[in-house]
């Protein structure tokens, strides 16, 4: 089997599809569990005595001998795995000799885990220099586009955490105008006037995404919102005041973020804010007049914060949003 080095770039790039998506977080406590499942077995064929969190004592009279040795444990590891180095050297070893289609899933893998772990610079550097924008249309492969798309979210999920609110918007604005479920393979559009074949239908749903990579849309819509926000306020605030001669002022940046403060506005009764959308329109009318700190409250108050990824992330963010 030496010098298969075809095969073995489909092996390194099936590692890192199973690879990418895990934060280093979660990935060091899965390797624990897999090490603890390969030492103990599974925790449902250990016996209940020893699985508690109380330790038994000597007297066998009083207490079972499972207990007495405690909860099984696995010893903490000296030398963490670095995943980031990892994905780096998997990822040029396809770059070297894999297939064109091989390379282009490990560069878009490769610029997701960098943003998932808020390196927003070489993420976005990897993507410019790779050209994917311009090429992965011509791939024709739609698990590839999907892929594409979870990776440009991701991204621009990333240049929100960092502030980068123009940057945030440009990568979320195309996809999150759309069908955001569709285009993310997170659930299928199951409409009246729905066109598609049973066959259609049916490759659809092989290409959704399992639930443990779902991208949760609540944290989605109020990063995409949020920026479309703080941009387009200002712009609508200048619009109003008169400057017509400035034509780049008065076109609207985020249409959607137009259409929604439009249907928000013509409401006859608005009631407190229930979901994400409505926390940022009410904070979007609180700033239109003024009112920052009522725009910040509403806005770190979305629970959605708390899902990101990191410890103390959740912190820095509400910060984030206060300062800008």
């Amino acid at each position: 089997r030496e010098g298969k080095v075809d095969e073995a770039a489909n092996l390194a790039q099936l590692r890192i599809e199973h690879l990418y998506y895990r934060h280093d977080t979660i990935a060091r406590q899965v390797d624990r569990a897999a090490q603890f499942y390969e030492i103990h077995g599974e925790v449902d064929m250990l016996h209940p005595a020893c699985v508690s969190d109380e330790k038994g004592g000597s007297d066998f009279a009083t207490s079972h001998p499972a207990a007495s040795s405690g909860k099984p444990e696995v010893a903490e590891d000296t030398s963490p795995t670095d995943f980031s180095e990892l994905v780096h050297r998997l990822c040029t070893f396809v770059y070297q000799h894999g297939t064109d289609m091989a390379k282009t899933r490990a560069t878009i893998c490769h610029v997701f885990h960098h943003a998932l772990h808020d390196r927003f610079l070489e993420a976005r550097d990897l993507l410019l220099m790779s050209h994917l924008q311009e090429s992965i249309y011509d791939t024709g492969d739609i698990s590839t586009m999907i892929l594409f798309n979870r990776m440009m979210v991701t991204l621009g999920m990333c240049a929100f955490r960092e502030g980068r609110i123009w940057d945030a918007h440009q990568c979320l604005s195309e996809v999150c105008s759309g069908r955001v479920r569709e285009l993310l393979a997170q659930g299928v559009s199951m409409g009246r006037f729905n066109d598609k074949t049973p066959d259609q239908e049916k490759a659809e749903k092989r290409r959704q995404v399992p639930y443990h990579q779902h991208i949760n849309l609540d944290l989605l819509e109020a990063c995409h919102l949020i920026s479309a926000m703080l941009l387009e306020i200002p712009n609508m605030a200048a619009a109003s005041v008169g400057e017509s001669a400035n034509h780049r002022r008065t076109r609207p940046i985020s249409r959607t973020f137009r259409k929604y403060h439009d249907i928000y506005d013509h409401q006859v009764f608005t009631g407190p804010p229930e979901q994400t959308r409505d926390y940022v329109m009410r904070a979007s009318k609180a700033l239109m007049k003024g009112d920052w700190k009522s725009c910040v409250d509403l806005c770190t108050k979305l629970d959605v914060w708390n899902l990101v990824p990191g410890e103390g992330s959740a912190t820095s963010m509400k910060t984030m949003l206060q300062e800008k």
